[in-house]
């Protein structure tokens, strides 16, 4: 075969493979090099903004993180969250990660493949780079809600961040409903089923800290306000053991409790968006308190409360418009300081 010709296969093969096989990122940091600090013993909310003000309110009731996505925050905000000493649990990762897998919602997941895959790499590169250096980035959050099979593409993105920012730790959310008092047998298997569903997404390989968010269920009609276990006496135990199966340590992965701070009557679609409003019942002050006392009890040392201000319309209650909302979340809040952080 003539020289040039040897040459030209050559170099068609080293492309071929370029475009097949990508190169996943080979890591060294040891989960001992993580700081865990920033995600331990840490108090705060999803969506607090979107104006600077809100992080002064949320900084007075002791609030110590935020998660939400840097990428669009202004600078008067980034600027509050420093002279407040805030820090942001980075959800942008975790946006980045969902639009490659489901550009079109839920429903529209796909398998992606090499090409995607490491454009997908390049983005989570340049953006973490872009945020590694910066003093009120506390961790990157890379799940939330339940969607098809991940593992593969957790695994590649959690290689990628880890290679371009050593020591922030990543951070995982499970869904686990919250039941009924007196529920039957039937919701509290449906409730961890749903759980385990979750876990398929789960692994100490790639989740640093590990959050699981309960909520009482939702409908399309209003309900008559049921009587629901917030201390989650049958089901959060069972969702730790579930954790542990899996590989989940408490020494090593900090657990960090998501109440339902919230409640819509109803939330109304977005713009544009068809479909009824969305029910679901706020926890009273004394429910919430007793939901996040009973997140540490079963061992989380931070808490995040969903939500201060999600943006959504309706009629809604949260941390941000709601006394009794930000009565209960203090308390909790103080009795896990008390009792079981020490």
């Amino acid at each position: 075969m003539p020289l040039a010709l040897v040459l030209f296969v050559y170099f068609l093969t080293l492309s071929a493979c370029g475009s097949t096989a990508p190169q996943v990122p080979k890591v060294t940091v040891s989960s001992r090099d993580i700081d865990y600090s920033a995600v331990t013993h840490q108090v705060g909310a999803y969506a607090v903004g979107p104006m600077s003000d809100q992080i002064q309110r949320a900084a007075q009731l002791g609030f110590t993180i935020v998660l939400g996505s840097s990428v669009t925050a202004s600078g008067t905000y980034q600027e509050a969250l420093r002279s407040s000493g805030m820090k942001v649990v980075d959800s942008t990762p975790q946006k980045m990660i969902y639009q490659a897998v489901c550009p079109a919602g839920s429903g529209g997941c796909h398998k992606l493949g090499p090409v995607q895959m490491n454009t997908l790499r390049r983005q989570l590169t340049t953006y973490v780079r872009s945020r590694s250096s910066s003093s009120t980035t506390a961790a990157y959050y890379i799940l939330d809600d339940y969607v098809p099979g991940l593992a593969t593409v957790l695994a590649s993105a959690y290689n990628t961040i880890r290679e371009a920012d050593p020591h922030r730790a990543t951070v995982c959310a499970l869904a686990l409903p919250v039941v009924q008092i007196n529920a039957d047998q039937t919701q509290v298997t449906g409730a961890i089923t749903k759980f385990r569903r979750a876990l398929r997404n789960y692994s100490p390989s790639w989740c640093n800290a590990v959050m699981i968010y309960a909520y009482a269920r939702s409908s399309r009609t209003p309900e008559t306000r049921g009587e629901y276990d917030w201390r989650m006496s049958t089901t959060l135990s069972k969702a730790v053991s579930a954790l542990r199966a899996r590989g989940w340590s408490p020494t090593r992965s900090p657990l960090i409790g998501v109440p339902q701070a919230f409640g819509y009557w109803p939330r109304l679609p977005s713009a544009g968006s068809p479909g009824p409003g969305q029910y679901r019942s706020a926890p009273t002050e004394s429910e919430l308190a007793d939901q996040i006392t009973a997140y540490c009890k079963a061992g989380a040392v931070s808490i995040v409360g969903y939500a201060w201000n999600d943006q959504s319309s309706g009629h809604v209650s949260e941390l941000y418009n709601t006394e009794a909302l930000r009565k209960g979340f203090t308390t909790g809040v103080r009795d896990c300081r008390t009792s079981y952080w020490g």
